[in-house]
């Protein structure tokens, strides 16, 4: 997960979810099981520095010890985004548009998204990244398996998401904006003549 740790972004969520896809799975795993290491990736702002111990406490309890690693800031998120095999997005209330889905998505990584907000319209289930009900550990938890066991979903999905992404790139959206920009520019001088 890459983002600021606050409650609404769900990392205790993803924290919970990924205990349950990954129960035993770490260094020197037994054959057959699954392991993961998780990056939670980004700082407390704005003083939420309570919820961060509280995601520490959760990594303890849930036994998650040398297997969550917390990262703190990163200046070159780029570089990180191509060491990763999946990145989560388990936000709990509605973003307007999650800017770390479509970096994840240029960079080829297959993306389970909460199935709210921005995101939502951003990822298609199944085509170029995974949805999962936002909150849900459960729901998230069997999307992290899924990927888990099938390399070639992720490498299909990770396909997928970097082609959409292109439709996000600031040369594809910048004369867009300028578009609808002046499209209001025009509006709005017509409005003032008319006032005249």
């Amino acid at each position: 997960m890459v983002g600021r740790l606050a409650p609404w972004k769900g990392q205790h969520v993803f924290l919970e979810a990924f205990a349950r896809a990954f129960p035993a799975g770490g260094a020197g795993a037994d054959e057959g099981t699954r392991s993961a290491e998780a990056l939670l990736v980004g700082s407390a702002l704005f003083g939420e520095d309570d919820y961060v111990a509280a995601l520490h406490a959760q990594v303890a309890d849930l036994g998650l010890e040398g297997r969550v690693r917390f990262t703190g800031f990163v200046d070159d998120v780029a570089a990180l985004l191509a060491e990763v095999d999946v990145v989560v997005h388990a936000s709990v209330v509605a973003e307007p548009f999650g800017q770390v889905v479509v970096e994840a998505m240029a960079a080829g990584r297959p993306v389970i998204a909460s199935d709210l907000g921005g995101p939502a319209e951003v990822v298609t289930d199944g085509v170029d990244g995974l949805l999962s009900p936002a909150g849900d550990a459960d729901a998230l938890a069997a999307c992290l398996v899924r990927l888990a066991d099938d390399a070639g979903l992720r490498l299909r999905l990770g396909r997928a998401a970097a082609a959409t992404a292109h439709a996000y790139e600031p040369a594809v959206v910048a004369p867009r904006l300028v578009a609808v920009l002046a499209q209001v520019a025009r509006s709005s001088r017509r409005r003032v003549a008319r006032r005249r």
